[in-house]
């Protein structure tokens, strides 16, 4: 279903709104869950201080499962995210109904993913 997605191959309306909409709303709250799990290892600055100052006890005291699926998760939301607005784009131009609403889609997408990789570099 996510290669229909990525290609355009879906209908405006279920591409924005079940795929971009509800999707990135429910991969921003996995997201955060994930993050909680990993801890103070979450934050880039973080890592910085960590290698800068390497020890054992620091090593020990990594949540390792909580960094790889923390990784895993920004990993997966950067090509979903990516996919998503391709499709929605490829999906936008097909769309023969309005205009307006292939173009505001398309905006709307644009803001939402920018926003939610704005909020998550941020911390």
């Amino acid at each position: 279903m996510l290669k229909k997605l990525f290609n355009g191959e879906l209908p405006l309306r279920v591409a924005f709104w079940k795929y971009g909409i509800l999707g990135l709303i429910i991969l921003y709250y996995i997201h955060k869950l994930v993050k909680s799990f990993a801890g103070e290892y979450a934050y880039v600055h973080n890592w910085l201080n960590f290698f800068r100052n390497i020890s054992v006890s620091r090593v020990a005291s990594v949540n390792t499962i909580g960094v790889i699926s923390y990784f895993a998760i920004l990993l997966f939301l950067l090509i979903y995210t990516t996919g998503l607005i391709k499709g929605i784009w490829k999906s936008s131009a097909a769309y023969d109904k309005s205009i307006w609403w292939a173009q505001l889609s398309r905006l709307i997408i644009v803001i939402m993913s920018a926003y939610i990789w704005y909020t998550i570099i941020r911390g």
